[in-house]
């Protein structure tokens, strides 16, 4: 019963950073209990990280059940059995890690070795696991603004190797009374804040040319909230008009573009509805385009025309493409019925002669490839246009606006969220929320905002690094496996 109560606390404290952000702290000491059971208690690795893998899942993911049945129409009990299965799954994530933990506590008998061994697989693990929301331990951390800027110098995972450190030294100083590891830990943690808050002193230099102003519209989900806060904008002083407005995915129902008279029609349909105005708007909407249907950002001129469209690149699994449907229409038969979506290629949009936006669509705010993509593309700004209302009244809303934050420091650029039912937001490239609109509200934000071509660190060296990260974990792998045999 012990065991399964220091199990619970492991659960709860891993879970709670990622519901509210606010206790990033907790993450600091949620691996001591399952350090505990796998090295003093003996407990199975196995075991333990089933639970705890499928458990934490469902407390970080509760509103999935929700959400899946929205989303395909299916029966709350298919769609929490659907959850459950995937919950499951992510639980290899912590089988694998706890297995490696306990073979090199056992075979190598020595602790630094194995909390190298240890912190590198989970790094690299959790890199390359593929999962629908990548929750990463780094991520639970974003809140610590100074520590948070060394993002933009070797990625997200160094937040995670840090969490780990943070767990590691306070067990070693609770099992061992290791004062020494905990010190260094504090050492390391002293320079880490210190050099984050050197990044975040840095002046930027301002290009004027790269100053724009922009509307970041929240309808709520209601096309006549979009028509009168579109008219609102443009009913203000000039002075105070935007340049581009932002309105979010699933703005407009459909747009084709397949025929002259389709786009004719569009072309007319929308000058009636928004007109009277002077400045671009990029939108969210289905496109049908040769027969086929992209989820897309268009960005639409004065004139009512379409300029450029962008496809999203990364489709929802379940939501815009439909694996095993012969297999799962047999439990939820409407499965059968679903038409995919084609997925497009990442590039930009230009803006003016000399800068242009980076539009990532829905979730593929989470993933730090497509972001960093984009800026290779000579992004300046990034924009995220996200209709979450599957989610409800839930805290995942509120999980996606914070898992997206380390895109803003990964690239050291604006990031613009225009969310339908919310969280809508304006994020510095130092990952602070400048301004944000709440969930279920209708209203805009209006803001001027920062232009850059500049690459960051981390942009401009990213595969070195994570190669690096690579070449760690496989020579103590190498090492491992020569201690292991020898032994």
């Amino acid at each position: 019963m012990n065991k399964y109560l220091l199990l619970c606390c492991s659960i709860v404290l891993f879970s709670i950073p990622f519901i509210n952000f606010d206790y990033f702290y907790l993450s600091w000491i949620f691996l001591i209990p399952i350090l505990y059971l796998i090295e003093v208690k003996k407990s199975s690795p196995l075991k333990v990280g089933a639970i705890f893998g499928t458990l934490s899942t469902l407390c970080i993911t509760y509103w999935a059940t929700n959400t899946l049945s929205n989303l395909s129409g299916s029966s709350l009990i298919a769609s929490a059995l659907i959850h459950l299965i995937y919950c499951i799954y992510e639980s290899v994530f912590f089988i694998a890690i706890l297995i490696v933990f306990k073979l090199s506590l056992y075979k190598t008998k020595k602790k630094l070795f194995t909390y190298s061994l240890l912190i590198s697989f989970y790094v690299v693990l959790e890199q390359n696991f593929p999962r629908i929301f990548p929750y990463k331990l780094g991520n639970s951390q974003i809140l610590i603004t100074e520590i948070s800027q060394l993002i933009s110098i070797f990625g997200l995972n160094i937040l995670s190797i840090l969490t780990l450190i943070a767990n590691i030294s306070l067990y070693e100083l609770f099992i061992n009374k290791n004062i020494k590891l905990l010190l260094l830990t504090l050492a390391l943690g002293a320079i880490s804040f210190l050099s984050g808050t050197y990044i975040l002193n840095q002046k930027t230099i301002i290009n004027e040319n790269g100053k724009i102003k922009l509307a970041i519209l929240q309808p709520n989900n209601k096309i006549e909230n979009l028509i009168s806060l579109n008219n609102e904008i443009h009913q203000a002083p000039k002075s105070t008009h935007p340049y581009l407005s932002i309105w979010p995915e699933s703005s407009l129902d459909k747009v084709h573009t397949s025929k002259k008279e389709d786009y004719a029609k569009f072309k007319d349909s929308f000058s009636k509805l928004f007109g009277n105005r002077n400045n671009f708007i990029l939108l969210g909407s289905i496109v049908k385009h040769d027969e086929k249907y992209y989820n897309a950002g268009i960005l639409i001129n004065q004139n009512s025309q379409i300029v450029d469209t962008y496809y999203k690149n990364k489709l929802m699994i379940f939501g815009e493409y439909y694996p095993f449907q012969s297999i799962i229409s047999k439990i939820i038969p409407v499965y059968s019925s679903f038409v995919a979506l084609e997925k497009g290629s990442l590039k930009t949009i230009r803006i003016n002669k000399e800068y242009s936006m980076g539009v990532i669509i829905c979730y593929e705010d989470l993933f730090e490839k497509s972001s960093l993509e984009l800026s290779r593309l000579n992004a300046s700004i990034l924009i995220n246009l996200t209709n979450d209302i599957w989610y409800g009244g839930s805290r995942a809303s509120y999980q996606h606006l914070m898992l997206s934050i380390p895109r803003a420091i990964e690239n050291k650029k604006f990031l613009i969220r225009s969310a339908n039912t919310g969280i809508s937001a304006i994020i510095s490239p130092n990952g602070k929320i400048k301004e944000k609109l709440g969930i279920n509200k209708s209203g805009y934000l209006i803001g001027d905002v920062l232009l850059s071509n500049k690459k960051s660190f981390y942009l401009s060296n990213y595969k070195i690094i994570n190669l690096f990260y690579y070449i760690i974990f496989f020579s103590l792998l190498a090492i491992f496996y020569k201690k292991a045999r020898n032994n």
